[in-house]
């Protein structure tokens, strides 16, 4: 299980929409969760997929996602997030 497995999972995701529309579905049944719960359904979800990471696997993932260079931060622009954009909700969920 690793953080590696977790990145490939979400990198696979944004790029296959029936992916996206089957995890959509887990989220919106589980939304009442906690924050631990609901990264245990994620990686619950990914491992019936192939993907093997654990919940705290997901924990090192925000982080990896998250390290931006000041050059790369420098290149942000601020915007709202649609609703139908799951693949950036997906880490917003927990």
């Amino acid at each position: 299980m690793s953080v590696e497995n977790a990145k490939k999972f979400f990198e696979d995701l944004n790029s296959d929409s029936k992916l996206q529309d089957e995890l959509k579905n887990v989220i919106e049944k589980n939304n009442n969760l906690s924050d631990e719960q609901k990264k245990n359904e994620i990686a619950s979800f990914a491992k019936t997929k192939g993907y093997n990471f654990s919940p705290d696997d997901l924990d090192g993932l925000e982080t990896s996602i998250f390290d931006f260079s000041s050059d790369e931060l420098s290149h942000v622009a601020g915007g709202g997030l649609d609703e139908t954009d799951y693949d950036c909700a997906i880490l917003m969920w927990f």
